[in-house]
Parts: C-alpha cells; structure tokens; sequence
C-alpha cells in the first residue's frame, strides 16, 4: 500500500540491507576452507535481515539496496578505514587483493545507496532505514533487546523520529523489549554514520533497525505475522512524520532529557 502523498514528498524511505547474504566470490572461494561452518552463521551474515528488508521495501513501495557478499571478505557497514573492514577471509588477502575487494565488492554497494539517497534529497527529506540483525547473547546487553532502533542523538529528528518509532513497534508489537540505541550505538561506524557526514541532517535521516535473531528463528508462520506487524509499524511511523516527538506512553517529552538519559547508558561496541 502506497503511502500518503506527504510522505512520499517530504520524507521518502530507501532500505538498505548490508548483511544481506553469504556469497564468497568464486576467486576467494578456496581461502574459506575450513570456514564452511562460520560462513553459514551470524558472523558471515546477518540472518533474516534481508526477508525483513524486503518485507519492509514492499510495504513501504521504496527501493532496497542489498550487499550480499559475505561480511566475512569485506563489511558494507564499515568505513575503509575501519580494520574491521575485512572480515576472516579479507584479512587473509595480501593489500592488492584487498584493494580489489573494496573497489569490486563494497565499494559499488556503498556508491549506490548514496547516489539513490542524494538523488532523492534534492527532492525532499530522505529517511534511510538500514535492516540488521543480531545474534542474542550475554555480551552487554544484547539479551535485553528484541528490536533496537540505532539512531545520532545529536541529531533532533533522528531522535524525535526513533521515538515515534518505538512507540508505534510497542502498539503492534507489545510483546518485544523495544530499545533505542541498543544493543549498538547508533553512533559507531556504519554507513549511516558515513552518510551523515556527507549529507548533513537536514535532508537526511539515518535509521539502522535491529533485529534479535532468536525472533527470526522462530517458526515460519509466527515469525511472518511478527513481520508483518513489524513492518506496519514502521510504515505508520513515517506516515506520522519523524519530526513530531512523543515517548512509548504517547506523552510529549523535552528533547534534552531524552538526551541526557542516553548519554548516562552504556552500551556494547557495534558487532
């Protein structure tokens, strides 16, 4: 279902999905013996991130860019300079084969989610909602979360817009621990972070949805239904606007509270 006209206009959703696959290129392929195991888990790809991508891109009738070359060769969700960049496989390249791999395998990804985004801020507000998941675990407080929403708290219509968000995924989806800036900081390394830079705030919001992946494990039929409330969700939140502010309870809150409340948090480095 196509979103009201304002919303299309003023601020127009592009999903991204960086995680979205496992592929190693055929001339790496023999560098990920011994690795058969990691390539099919959390640390080659973010599980169910693409379906929920996609789920999202649907309902929104907005275009989606997703990398499907494992994390494990090259990160689309780092900075070139990051050495986090090369995951187990990348690292095992010598330089002129890593500059290969970022020029053939992230660097294309990255270029055209920015010319779409620029394209579409020349026209109007351009909100970015990148889709990951996260493995659950003991680390920090990523077994608190079901559904973070990472956004720059520096930033008020990021911050007024993940507020509505949240309050809108608690309506459909009461059942989820729902946490704004968690269990990442939206504010570490990842290319709405780079993108930031680049395009200012005014034209620009950078969202990253995570989602645990104990909620895409779950069987088929349930985590369809969840989907769908999920992505509903986020629809009504963009047809709300980002720049009215309202808590999970649907009472107005001063910007500078919720700002210092999150600089007290604590929170894990990003994966």
């Amino acid at each position: 279902m196509r979103l009201h006209m304002a919303t299309q206009h003023v601020h127009s959703p592009i999903v991204t999905c960086e995680h979205a696959g496992n592929r190693v290129p055929p001339s790496l392929r023999a560098l990920g013996r011994g690795l058969e195991r990691a390539l099919g888990g959390y640390r080659s790809f973010d599980v169910g991130a693409l379906l929920l991508a996609r789920s999202l891109a649907r309902r929104l009738e907005a275009p989606i860019f997703a990398s499907s070359i494992t994390r494990m060769v090259v990160d689309a969700n780092r900075s070139e300079h990051n050495p986090a960049v090369f995951g187990a496989l990348g690292r095992r390249l010598d330089p002129e084969a890593r500059r290969r791999a970022l020029e053939h395998w992230y660097r294309p990804h990255r270029e055209r989610v920015e010319s779409a985004i620029s394209s579409r801020a020349r026209r109007g507000q351009v909100v970015h909602l990148a889709v990951h998941t996260f493995a659950p675990g003991p680390l920090s407080r990523r077994g608190k979360v079901d559904f973070g929403i990472l956004y720059d708290p520096r930033r008020p219509r990021e911050r007024a817009f993940a507020a509505r968000l949240r309050a809108a995924v608690l309506r459909r989806c009461p059942e989820l621990r729902v946490r704004r800036n968690r269990p990442f900081l939206g504010r570490s390394d990842g290319l709405p972070t780079a993108l930031r830079r680049r395009l200012g705030g005014h034209r620009y919001l950078g969202i990253e949805l995570e989602l645990s992946q104990a909620i895409a494990a779950r069987p088929a039929a349930e985590w369809r239904a969840l989907r769908l409330r999920l992505v509903d969700a986020i629809a009504s939140a963009l047809a709300a606007g980002p720049g009215h502010r309202s808590s999970a309870s649907g009472r107005s809150r001063p910007a500078r509270s919720r700002w210092r409340s999150t600089r007290r948090r604590r929170y894990s480095p990003r994966r």
